[in-house]
């Protein structure tokens, strides 16, 4: 369904934005409830559509459904192709992306992330709030944050913003790995200290290291069923063209080519 393929592509983007991807996901669930209750009669419209154009013979929707061909295979209850096709695979086909969609993100990990986006120094911290921040705390690091230093954690963002806001140092920043090299640089990570651990926190989501959601996704396309003895530093190799392909794209066969050949004389050239 085009919906799910422009979020899988979107989700597989680095520079993501969190709230704009968790906004597609919400978006993709209601596109698939709307499909699910007032798609079908457009569906099977295109469907038959496609079939007479490729010339594909469409069965007869209004007959009755049978298991098989054999009479002991045949249903004794009443149910015809269409509601077969409409509840039995239609329907399971949206439930069970439905319900991948719902597993992989759960309100409470929703509601993680976007508290974790006000954190985000993009378009001058706009998302900043400090209500977000200080129910972050609250709620999702109880044992790491006690009841004075989250106090003390609200005393500190006031101060924070303002620094952020007047330090040229902080200006056109991109992402919260960033945020924190520069914190560290200019020893405000010192000052600001319970908000440098809350980000250090952050940083160990998975969602802020794209790059190791993308190598275990790379890593069941390569390492498959026919390729299972490939050896780790090959393994590695392939996962690394494969996530840098659009730097990859770029790189001229003819020119690898030519410097393989000239690091040793060998039998036989590569052409």
């Amino acid at each position: 369904m085009r919906f799910t393929d422009f979020l899988c592509e979107e989700l597989q983007r680095k520079s993501q934005d969190i709230v704009s991807a968790l906004n597609l996901v919400a978006s993709t669930k209601m596109e698939l409830d709307e499909l699910r209750n007032n798609g079908w009669d457009d569906f099977i419209q295109s469907v038959r559509s496609f079939c007479e154009k490729q010339e594909i013979s469409v069965p007869n929707m209004g007959a009755r459904h049978t298991m098989g061909t054999r009479r002991s295979c045949q249903q004794k209850d009443c149910i015809t192709v269409e509601h077969y096709y409409h509840m039995d695979v239609f329907n399971e086909v949206i439930d069970y992306q439905l319900g991948e969609l719902n597993t992989r993100f759960l309100d409470e990990t929703v509601k993680l992330l976007r508290l974790s986006s006000s954190l985000d120094p993009r378009d001058a911290f706009k998302r900043f709030n400090i209500d977000d921040i200080y129910t972050l705390a609250e709620k999702f690091y109880p044992q790491d944050f006690t009841t004075t230093e989250l106090q003390a954690l609200n005393q500190q963002l006031g101060f924070y913003k303002i620094d952020m806001d007047h330090n040229p140092t902080f200006k056109n920043l991109d992402s919260i790995p960033i945020l924190l090299e520069r914190l560290v640089e200019t020893r405000l990570a010192q000052t600001y200290y319970l908000i440098d651990k809350l980000i250090r926190l952050v940083l160990t989501l998975s969602v802020f290291t794209a790059t190791t959601e993308r190598a275990f996704s790379c890593m069941r396309l390569i390492k498959n069923r026919i390729r299972n003895k490939i050896g780790d530093e090959f393994l590695v190799d392939c996962m690394l063209l494969h996530i840098e392909r659009e730097f990859a794209d770029n790189i001229d066969n003819e020119s690898i080519i030519n410097d393989f050949n000239s690091m040793k004389t060998r039998m036989v050239q590569l052409i």
